[in-house]
């Protein structure tokens, strides 16, 4: 009877542990939930998107079900702006950190347009919200990114990246451009300045931002990452599809690559055709 006495007691108690594990899963779950539709409500709409380009596409894959990838459309009179964004970590932390990223670059984008000012003026906006009781030499948390403006008028593209590159295909050759190798909100304003490249657009060009998640993936016969090179001669193969087609290819050749493995990191991919 004594026995049978503290078997019924441990399993009561363990119910209680249950009940108390799935109402702080179910806080959690709602919180997460509320977290992502806050996420939404920054990123633009397909509509929004397609006043900016009318002929774009974009593959986003949260690892979770918040995302610390974001991607920003805008435009400034005659110029075009479209920026695709990696805020340090990923779930609700990396969604944290791309609602400080989307609110600075909203509020830059309002001034300057050239690709170079805005990233200047994003690092500085960034650390005044992130290091007010941390120097930047310490700070872990910030953002990479492409950042392209493009003048229609002009045929002219105008391109400023931290980390990631930016990829244009034309007639079937890949023209790549390199990154500034230092994040957003990684260094004191004014000690160092972000590059700009300009490159002469022409009609059915395609253009191609992305942040590191898709190059990242492990998977593939050997449980390796995808890597660049796959990644650029993939880009090549997309450009002479339609752009609408563009975000199921990429999709497909995702999922295909990942298999079984888990997913490492958000993954957001932008396409523009001109």
């Amino acid at each position: 009877r004594e026995l049978e006495q503290k078997v019924e007691d441990r399993t009561a108690e363990m119910s209680k542990q249950k009940q108390r594990a799935e109402v702080l899963y179910s806080d959690l779950r709602d919180s997460i939930n509320y977290a992502l539709r806050i996420q939404k409500s920054i990123l633009p709409t397909e509509k929004e998107i397609s006043e900016v380009f009318d002929n774009s596409s974009v593959f986003y894959r949260p690892r979770d079900i918040v995302s610390g990838d974001f991607y920003f459309f805008r435009s400034v009179g005659r110029i075009r702006l479209v920026a695709a964004v990696d805020c340090t970590g990923h779930g609700v932390p990396g969604a944290f950190m791309s609602l400080v990223g989307y609110n600075s670059l909203s509020h830059v984008t309002k001034v300057f347009t050239e690709p170079s000012k805005i990233l200047d003026r994003l690092n500085s906006a960034a650390l005044e919200v992130l290091s007010s009781e941390t120097s930047p030499d310490n700070l872990q948390d910030g953002m990479d990114l492409v950042m392209v403006a493009v003048d229609m008028e002009k045929m002219q593209l105008q391109y400023s990246g931290a980390n990631n590159p930016l990829y244009v295909v034309r007639e079937g050759e890949l023209h790549e451009m390199k990154a500034d190798k230092f994040a957003i909100a990684s260094f004191i304003p004014d000690s160092k300045s972000y590059t700009q490249q300009v490159f002469s657009l022409k009609l059915g060009d395609t253009i191609f931002a992305s942040t590191d998640g898709f190059v990242d993936q492990f998977g593939g016969p050997f449980g390796k990452k995808y890597m660049r090179r796959r990644f650029r001669e993939l880009l090549i193969r997309l450009a002479e599809m339609p752009v609408n087609k563009h975000r199921a290819e990429l999709a497909k050749e995702f999922d295909t690559w990942k298999a079984k493995e888990e997913q490492v990191d958000d993954v957001l991919v932008v396409s523009i055709r001109i």
